[in-house]
């Protein structure tokens, strides 16, 4: 029966003995581990990047609704404000002065040697200041309307009689104009130049006036 040597048997059990050996593995183990644990480092790696990316979007888009948000507060104010002013030009339209009535009274006050030249009405609308850290009121106050009519007018009588003051006297005492003049100072002389000769007549002369009648204001509601 033939005898088999294995030369190589020597070398092959040093070399199983080395594959069995606890260090090696567990170095190749820690390899493994540490491969994982940088993958997983990683991965971390990547998702906090694509986190900050998504951070970054996220804060632009909401810049964007921002803007958009105050544009679209600043249209409802304006909005408002429009609405507001609005309410008020047809309160204003509904209770406007009319002047027809006035000047249809106007033209019956007589006073003798008393010429009209030119009459003037003025008319303006603004709102009551806003004092700096007052309450708010439940309702807002609505626009004052002020009226001032102006006459000028040529006084023939004498200097010395003061004739302007019967035209005053006559437009006080005229129920259209009483009901509507202010009660303080409502018609007041204004100016009074020295006396002139008419150009139309150099034969008479005359003395420039012009007075102003002041109307009571009218507080409009909105």
């Amino acid at each position: 029966m033939p005898i088999h040597i294995n030369l190589l048997a020597e070398q092959r059990a040093l070399e199983e003995e080395r594959r069995r050996d606890p260090v090696k593995r567990a170095i190749w183990i820690a390899g493994f581990l540490v491969a994982i644990m940088l993958g997983w480092v990683t991965i971390l790696q990547l998702q906090i990047m694509n986190a900050g990316s998504t951070l970054v979007r996220t804060a632009g888009n909401l810049k964007v609704v921002e803007a958009k948000s105050r544009n679209a507060t600043a249209a409802l104010r304006k909005t408002a404000d429009m609405e507001q002013k609005l309410i008020a030009l047809r309160g204003l339209a509904a209770n406007r002065f009319l002047w027809g009535s006035t000047l249809n009274s106007l033209q019956h006050t007589i006073a003798a040697d008393i010429q009209m030249v030119r009459i003037k009405g003025e008319q303006s609308v603004s709102l009551p200041a806003v004092t700096p850290g007052a309450a708010k009121l439940a309702r807002p106050t609505g626009p004052v309307e002020r009226l001032v009519l102006q006459i000028d007018a040529k006084d023939f009588a004498p200097a010395t009689e003061l004739n302007h003051n019967k035209l005053i006297s006559e437009l006080v005492s005229t129920k259209a104009f009483a009901e509507q003049l202010r009660k303080k100072d409502p018609v007041t002389l204004k100016e009074r130049l020295p006396s002139q000769p008419d150009p139309a007549d150099p034969g008479r002369n005359y003395i420039p006036f012009t007075i102003e009648c002041r109307f009571l204001e009218k507080q409009h509601t909105l």
